[in-house]
C-alpha cells in the first residue's frame, strides 16, 4: 500500500511524490490528508508541489480533494501560498487546468509538465508572499 509522505527538506516548499500507476485501491488516500493537516498545524505559510506524473485520472480522488479543499478553505487560504501539480499527460493537464478555472481556490494553483518549472513558480509565489508580509523567504 502506497502511503503519502512529504519531503520537507525544502520548507516552506513541500513536495508530494507520485504513487505512479498504482490503482486507487493500493493508495492510502488518508495519508495524503494527514500529511497536509500536519503541515497546516505548524501555522506557517507553505507551498505544495504534487507530482502526479505516471498516475491515471481518478474521479474519486479528484472529488475527495475538491471536497476536502472546500471544507478546509479558510485555513488553506491563510497558510497555503500556492499549489503546483506536475502532470505528464497533456489531456490530464488540460482537464485539470479547466477544473481549476471553474472552481474557487484558496490560493493560486497551476499545472506544469515538469518539476523544475513548478518549483520555480512556487518559489516566486513564496517570495512574493514573504515580501507582502515583510518576512524573508527561505
Amino acid at each position: 500500500m502506497f502511503r503519502y509522505r512529504i519531503d520537507e527538506s525544502l520548507l516552506p516548499l513541500v513536495i508530494f511524490d507520485s504513487p505512479g500507476s498504482l490503482p486507487p485501491s493500493q493508495i492510502d488516500q488518508d495519508s495524503f490528508y494527514a500529511e497536509v493537516e500536519r503541515i497546516l498545524a505548524r501555522r506557517e505559510p507553505f507551498a505544495t508541489l504534487h507530482d502526479l506524473r505516471g498516475t491515471e485520472p481518478d474521479a474519486g480522488r479528484r472529488k475527495r480533494f475538491a471536497s476536502w479543499t472546500q471544507k478546509n478553505f479558510d485555513v488553506l487560504a491563510q497558510r497555503l501560498v500556492a499549489h503546483a501539480v506536475v502532470i505528464d499527460s497533456n489531456i490530464q493537464a488540460h482537464i485539470l487546468t479547466g477544473v481549476l478555472w471553474m472552481t474557487r481556490s484558496p490560493c493560486p494553483m497551476k499545472v506544469f509538465s515538469n518539476r523544475a518549472d513548478a518549483e520555480a513558480w512556487l518559489r516566486s509565489e513564496l517570495e512574493a508572499r514573504a515580501k507582502r508580509a515583510n518576512v524573508p523567504a527561505k
